[in-house]
């Protein structure tokens, strides 16, 4: 590992010992123009690297909110500062999107790579803005369901997809490659939240995929390509 980028886990008071045992042999991770990313050598278009402040993002974010489905589907109507829990925050931008929207955010990333992309991308945006964007941390997403109380909890679980397709190229490859290994554990994720002291479970499907447990959802959110199962708890 470069010693840039051993100095870059260093500010982020990040442990590079962990970050290099979760890095697969045929990956890299590089300070690129003052980015953390990783990278495959081999294919010199697959680098993936987290940033907030990507124009169309911060369209999104710019009064548009209120159309955002994952929005709709979390939001408790007449309740302001909703304590929001992102148990499977991955590329979080969902957690942006509902931090921007008002919702109080704490989200959990446990892969250490991913999560040391995610805490770059937080640090660069809340060094330029001059403000905290969403809690991030880096555990167990169930012992904190078991811990903590919240108003939602939010799961957009990493399941194995049926086919590639482009949009599974490059950047984005390189993160389901890493997260294959915990799609197994999506459905016990599901099951747990929903005995968790919460008042709403919300799960991002793919459009046309079932719903992950038996249970009828107490309502739906449809988009072109996914859909928000939420289900009403407590």
């Amino acid at each position: 590992m470069p010693a840039s980028t051993q100095q870059r886990l260093a500010q982020l008071d990040l442990s590079a010992d962990a970050v290099v045992a979760a890095l697969p042999a045929h990956l890299t991770l590089s300070l690129i123009d003052g980015v953390l990313s990783l990278c495959d050598p081999q294919k010199t278009q697959s680098t993936l690297s987290v940033s907030f402040n990507q124009a169309d993002l911060l369209y999104r974010a710019q009064g548009h909110l209120g159309g955002e489905h994952v929005v709709k589907a979390c939001q408790i109507r007449g309740q302001k500062n909703i304590k929001l829990l992102d148990a499977t925050c991955g590329l979080g931008i969902d957690s942006y999107l509902l931090h921007q929207a008002g919702f109080v955010v704490t989200a959990v990333e446990r892969h250490p790579l991913i999560h040391a992309l995610l805490k770059d991308a937080l640090v660069r945006y809340e060094n330029e803005h001059q403000r905290q964007l969403f809690q991030l941390l880096y555990q167990d997403s169930k012992s904190l369901m078991d811990q903590e109380v919240y108003d939602v909890i939010y799961l957009d679980p990493m399941f194995p997809p049926k086919r590639k397709s482009a949009k599974n190229k490059k950047g984005m490859q390189l993160f389901q490659d890493l997260n294959h290994s915990h799609a197994d554990e999506a459905v016990e994720m599901v099951e747990h939240a929903l005995k968790a002291r919460t008042k709403r479970v919300v799960i991002k499907r793919p459009q046309k995929a079932p719903t992950v447990t038996k249970f009828k959802p107490t309502f739906q959110i449809p988009g072109k390509t996914c859909r928000f199962d939420a289900y009403q708890v407590g």
